[in-house]
C-alpha cells in the first residue's frame, strides 16, 4: 500500500430518525497540486479525482470523525492489458471456471424418486401414508 495523501476531514451527524450523513471538508490545494498524478478527465472534460471517505479510530480535538484521502490505486499496465485483449476477442464460451460460480440449471430428480412421483413414506411429498414413524408430539 502507498502513501496515503490527506486532503480533508469531516464529522459525521446523526439525526433523530436514525438517519447520518458525514460534512466533509477539502483541502483544494491538496487535490490541486495531486491532480495529475492521480486525477482524470471524463469525456465531457470535466476534472474528476476520486477519494476515500475513511472512518477515524478516534474522534479528534475538533470533533471530526473522519478523514478523506485521496484514492492513489492505479491499476498497472500489465493488468489491463489481458482486459483489453479480451475485450477484442469477445466473451467467453461456456460457464464460468473458478471459485464463486454456481450452476443455475435446475436440478434432475433424485434416482430414488424417479419423474418426481409422490412416495408415502416422505412427509409432506403430497401423499398419506405411514406417517406414524414421523409423527411425533411437538406442537411447531
Amino acid at each position: 500500500m502507498g502513501n496515503k495523501i490527506y486532503c480533508g476531514n469531516g464529522k459525521e451527524k446523526q439525526f433523530q430518525n436514525g438517519g447520518s450523513l458525514i460534512e466533509v471538508m477539502l483541502d483544494v490545494d491538496t487535490l490541486a497540486k495531486n491532480f495529475d498524478a492521480y486525477g482524470f478527465r471524463t469525456q465531457a472534460g470535466k476534472r474528476k479525482i476520486r477519494v476515500k471517505v475513511c472512518q477515524s479510530r478516534e474522534v479528534d480535538q475538533y470533533g471530526n470523525t473522519h478523514y478523506v484521502e485521496i484514492d492513489t490505486w492505479k491499476p498497472s499496465q500489465q493488468a489491463s492489458q489481458p482486459q483489453q485483449a479480451q475485450l477484442q476477442q469477445g466473451p467467453p464460451q461456456g460457464p464460468p471456471q473458478g471459485q464463486g460460480y454456481q450452476n443455475t440449471q435446475p436440478a434432475a430428480p433424485p434416482s430414488g424418486n424417479p419423474g418426481g412421483q409422490s412416495n408415502p413414506d416422505i412427509p409432506g411429498n403430497g401423499a398419506q401414508g405411514n406417517q406414524s414413524a414421523f409423527d411425533d408430539d411437538i406442537p411447531f
